[in-house]
C-alpha cells in the first residue's frame, strides 16, 4: 500500500493546472506533493493542504514533514482502536480468567464440561 506520491515537474509547469490534469485522469490525491525545484503543493484527502516556496528550507522541511506525517482515516481509526484494545484486552483477560477459576471451582457442571473438552 502507497504511502503517497511525488509528481516531478519543471519549473516552467503550472503546478495548479498540471495537478487538476492528474486529478481529472484518476490520479489518486489522499497524499501526493506536486513539485517543481522551487514549489510544491500538497494535497491530502483530496484537498490543497500546502502550497509552498520551497527554496525556504522551512517549508520545504513542513512539505516533507506533513508529507510522512499523513494518515488516512481507517489507518488512524486502527491505531486508536490498537490503543484502546491494549489497555482493554488485558482487563477482560483477568476478569474472564477469573470467572473461569471460580466455575471450575463452584460448577460441577462446568467441572464435567472442563473435563470432557481435555479429553
Amino acid at each position: 500500500m502507497p504511502h503517497g506520491h511525488w509528481e516531478a515537474k519543471d519549473t516552467k509547469d503550472d503546478l495548479h493546472a498540471e495537478a487538476a490534469k492528474k486529478f481529472a485522469t484518476g490520479y489518486p490525491s489522499k497524499n501526493i506533493v506536486v513539485q517543481s525545484p522551487t514549489h510544491a503543493l500538497l494535497y491530502q484527502g483530496g484537498q490543497l493542504h500546502l502550497d509552498l516556496d520551497i527554496t525556504e528550507p522551512t517549508n520545504l522541511v513542513r512539505v516533507l514533514q506533513t508529507f510522512f506525517g499523513y494518515q488516512e482515516e481507517n489507518i488512524s481509526a486502527w491505531h486508536t482502536a490498537v490503543a484502546e484494545f491494549r489497555e482493554t484486552v488485558p482487563q477482560l483477560g483477568e476478569q474472564l480468567a477469573a470467572l473461569i477459576e471460580a466455575e471450575r471451582q463452584n460448577n460441577i457442571q462446568f467441572q464435567e464440561a472442563f473435563t470432557r473438552f481435555h479429553q
